[in-house]
């Protein structure tokens, strides 16, 4: 049965809690209590001859048929006392601002998260694909370094296969050698036609055009 505008013995019903499943009426008053606020766990046997704690209280009756006493209950639910080892009722929002409050802050807090776990997963799996790139440009990077090294021997080389070359026609020519030449990135002289070869492999090599 749908909620409707009955009267609360024990509160007033803002969230339309449904009355068949958790309430009785009294036949005596005609008003509806809460189980959970008189300390139900099922409906009695008798739903006729049900009396509500105020009405048994008015008929002065200090003992229910098992002979247990009668707890005085207030009519305010607000004072109702909860019964030990029994769970608290769930706190309803009073307001339907309340409730969109509440919403936002799950919904922000929900969606920080998923933000930081997105940007680790994306960061994760950019590092993973660019990981064989970064090897590769290592790679690259080494070459380069090595090719450079080796272009500055050369030109270290160069620079002084020259100067050799040099010194030697200068000191050919003083000592009237005809002939110098370079074959192969080598220095030789000769006197004449005929005449012994000399390599001039390094700055001593000058000593042996006489």
């Amino acid at each position: 049965m749908a909620s409707e505008a009955v009267q609360w013995g024990c509160c007033i019903n803002k969230h339309g809690i449904d009355i068949e499943e958790k309430s009785l009426k009294c036949p005596t008053c005609g008003k509806y209590y809460h189980c959970a606020y008189i300390s139900l766990k099922k409906p009695p046997n008798d739903i006729n001859t049900w009396k509500c704690p105020s009405c048994k209280s008015s008929s002065s009756k200090a003992y229910r048929n098992d002979s247990i006493p009668i707890r005085n209950v207030s009519t305010s639910r607000g004072s109702k006392r909860q019964v030990a080892g029994s769970p608290s009722p769930p706190s309803l929002p009073n307001d339907i601002n309340d409730i969109h409050v509440v919403i936002r802050e799950i919904i922000q807090e929900e969606f920080s998260g998923m933000l930081v776990k997105m940007n680790e997963t994306i960061i994760s799996t950019i590092n993973q694909e660019l990981e064989p790139q970064k090897k590769e440009m290592q790679g690259i990077r080494d070459s380069i370094s090595f090719m450079n090294d080796k272009f500055e021997d050369i030109k270290k080389e160069q620079q002084s296969s020259n100067k050799r070359e040099t010194s030697a026609r200068i000191k050919a020519k003083e000592m009237n050698y005809k002939y110098v030449w370079v074959r192969n990135g080598k220095i030789f002289v000769r006197k004449s036609e005929g005449a012994e070869l000399i390599q001039i492999r390094n700055k001593n090599s000058l000593s042996k055009i006489i």
